[in-house]
C-alpha cells in the first residue's frame, strides 16, 4: 500500500495592501491621508503660493525656463502686484478647496456636508459669533494704528496718496475667497475629518498647522491665531458647519484692512 506524499502547506504571499490594512484600521487610514495631505499642501503653498518663492524654487531645481516664464507672467502684466496676490489665492483655492473636496468625495466617498459645507444648524451659535466680534473688533482697532500692522494690511499696497481703486476692491474679493478655503481646509477637512479618530482633540490637532501659517505675520496676530483656532474649531466641531467661521473671518479681515486704511487717511 503506497502512501501519497503530503503536499507542504503553502506560505501565503506577502501583500503590501493587506499589511497596510492590518496595520492601519479604517479610521486611522483616513486620518493618515488627511495629515499627510496637510503636510503636502502646506509645503506646496510655502514654496509655490508666493510668486517670488515659486520663481526661486524653480530656479533651485534648475527649471530656468519655467522660472523665467513665471517671472514674466507677473512682471509683464498690467498690474504685477495684483496678479502676484491672485497667484497666491489660486494656490489656496487648489490646495485648500479643490483637492480636499476631491479627497472627500472621490477617495473617502463622503459628502462635503459632513465636512462643514452645510447651512443647517450653522447659525445655532450666532450669539457666540456676535460676542467674538465685540471682543475682537476693539483689539483690531487698537493694533491697526501700529506701524507693523499698517505695513502688513491690506496686502494690496496703495501708493502714497493713491485713493481707493478697482484693483484694491478686486483684491478684497479674492481675499474673501481665500478665507473660505482656509475655513474649509482647517475647520472642515481637519476638524471634521479627524473627529472620528481623535474626537474633540481634532480641534487641537488642527490648531498646530493653523498657527504655523501665521508665523510671517505680526506677533499679536500669531498668538491670536492659537485662540481663534481653538474657538473656531470648537464652533465647527459643535455645529458641524464652517459657515460661522467663514463669516467671522470675513468680518475680521475686512475690518483689519478698513482700519489700516482709515489710520493712513485713505478712508
Amino acid at each position: 500500500m503506497s502512501i501519497s506524499p503530503v503536499a507542504p502547506k503553502s506560505t501565503p504571499s506577502f501583500s503590501l495592501r493587506r499589511a497596510f490594512e492590518e496595520q492601519w484600521p479604517p479610521q486611522d487610514r483616513k486620518a493618515l491621508v488627511i495629515l499627510l495631505y496637510t503636510a503636502v499642501a502646506m509645503t506646496v503653498n510655502y514654496y509655490f503660493a508666493r510668486h517670488a518663492n515659486a520663481v526661486a524654487t524653480l530656479r533651485l531645481f534648475g527649471i530656468a525656463r519655467g522660472a523665467d516664464a513665471a517671472a514674466r507672467f507677473v512682471s509683464e502684466s498690467a498690474n504685477p502686484q495684483l496678479l502676484a496676490l491672485q497667484w497666491w489665492v489660486s494656490f489656496f483655492v487648489l490646495t485648500y478647496i479643490v483637492l480636499p473636496a476631491l479627497l472627500v468625495t472621490r477617495l473617502f466617498r463622503e459628502s462635503l456636508a459632513d465636512y462643514g459645507v452645510r447651512f443647517r444648524g450653522a447659525l445655532r451659535d450666532w450669539k457666540i459669533f456676535l460676542a467674538l466680534l465685540v471682543i475682537v473688533l476693539p483689539i483690531i482697532w487698537h493694533f491697526s494704528a501700529t506701524p507693523a500692522f499698517q505695513n502688513r494690511y491690506p496686502f494690496y499696497r496703495l501708493a502714497p496718496g493713491e485713493p481707493l481703486s478697482a484693483a484694491l476692491l478686486t483684491w478684497e474679493a479674492f481675499y474673501l475667497v481665500q478665507f473660505a478655503g482656509t475655513e474649509f481646509f482647517y475647520r472642515g477637512l481637519l476638524v471634521q475629518g479627524l473627529r472620528e479618530r481623535f474626537g474633540t482633540l481634532s480641534v487641537a490637532v488642527m490648531v498646530v498647522p493653523y498657527t504655523m501659517i501665521h508665523f510671517n505675520k505680526p506677533f499679536p496676530e500669531t498668538v491670536g491665531a492659537i485662540i481663534a483656532g481653538m474657538v473656531l474649531g470648537s464652533l465647527s466641531f459643535r455645529s458641524r458647519s464652517i459657515v460661522l467661521g467663514v463669516l467671522l473671518h470675513w468680518a475680521v479681515a475686512l475690518t483689519m484692512d478698513a482700519a489700516s486704511l482709515w489710520h493712513r487717511g485713505v478712508l
